[in-house]
């Protein structure tokens, strides 16, 4: 019997397995291994996250690169908590500043949109719009190129959003 064709399938099973609980990569600050209370578990990015990005908005936005971190708590250590951060990145400032007020303004005005209690304000030369929907607490802002959506357990909200706000991006990942 040639032990061959199974050497080579016992070998790449080992490879396929290995690489199936890898965790995901840190992508430096602006989805580091750990936030307050939360675990890196995965990350979409490129044209995955584009796409997830415009099946969201139900129509095509101008991106130059997008990424979607999922985080979570340690459910064995009574952790429930979980964060969502979606990041798109424009082509210009301009254009990332637009997309943002453009995007606020269609789910403030949507008398159907499940999301309520909206704050507007400006912190460091940041607009920030603050609210609440589907059990969740969300914040939306731009920096520079970068368009931020926070979502999280109200809990650990305002720690993650801080964790955002006082981070600059100067490198973003590809």
């Amino acid at each position: 019997m040639d032990k061959k064709p199974f050497l080579k399938f016992l070998i790449i099973f080992l490879i396929v397995s290995m690489s199936c609980g890898r965790k995901p990569k840190p992508m430096g600050s602006l989805f580091p291994e750990t936030l307050p209370h939360l675990h890196l578990m995965k990350i979409i990015k490129g044209e995955q996250a584009k796409k997830e990005v415009n099946k969201l908005h139900g129509t095509e936005i101008h991106l130059k690169n997008a990424w979607i971190a999922h985080y979570r708590g340690s459910f064995s250590q009574g952790n429930w908590h979980d964060a969502t951060i979606w990041v798109s990145e424009a082509y210009t400032q301009k254009e990332a500043e637009s997309q943002t007020k453009n995007m606020m303004e269609k789910i403030m005005q949507n008398p159907k949109s499940p999301f309520h209690h909206f704050k507007i304000k400006n912190t460091n030369e940041t607009e920030l719009y603050t609210f609440s929907g589907m059990g969740q607490k969300h914040a939306v802002f731009q920096k520079n190129l970068l368009v931020f959506w926070i979502s999280t357990t109200p809990e650990i909200f305002d720690r993650v959003l801080n964790y955002y706000l006082s981070h600059s991006f100067p490198k973003v990942p590809k």
